[in-house]
């Protein structure tokens, strides 16, 4: 779980975690925005050198408005189901799995906070078995957002958390 205040943090960490997935560890990155378009992304995942167009062409790299995956996948099942689907495929083009980062607002936007509780409480469950990784990111404001009990729910769900301050 990682808890960022500003976006150009969110970008740097993003950024680097989608060059050591893509180069170093040969898995395919998932990149569900909210905050960003996805030309904003694009721009940030360029500065660091990587090739987006050759990933995307090769489906080694997905970057989409989590806004529309979580709307198009009504429960966490089908989301989830959805990243199985892409991690059985990059698999078989040769990856070792897949590693996504996702910034749940999307969920707190579209009223879906129910589900986010019960993702978060699956996602741990489910990635012990696969080869895949799944950093959840939430904007300082979302955190604030919640009630205590669901955000201690959300700290319990995950193995470690992290705070990014805001850059100077």
């Amino acid at each position: 779980m990682l808890v960022y205040s500003d976006l150009n943090s969110l970008r740097e960490i993003y950024s680097s975690h989608t060059k050591r997935s893509l180069q170093l560890r040969n898995s395919a990155a998932i990149i569900l925005y909210h905050y960003e378009t996805k030309v904003s992304v694009v721009h940030a995942l360029k500065e660091l050198d990587i090739a987006v167009e050759r990933h995307e062409a090769d489906r080694s790299l997905i970057i989409l408005d989590a806004d529309e995956v979580i709307f198009k996948t009504p429960t966490c099942d089908g989301f989830l189901q959805y990243l199985k689907t892409v991690e059985t495929l990059a698999i078989k083009y040769g990856r070792n799995g897949i590693d996504v980062i996702i910034d749940m607002g999307a969920f707190r936007h579209l009223g879906k906070e129910q589900e986010l509780l019960e993702c978060e409480r699956t996602f741990n469950i489910t990635s012990r078995g696969s080869k895949s990784s799944i950093l959840c990111c939430y904007h300082k404001k979302d955190v604030e957002e919640l009630d205590a009990t669901r955000k201690e729910e959300i700290h319990k769900s995950h193995l470690k958390s992290y705070v990014v301050k805001e850059q100077e």
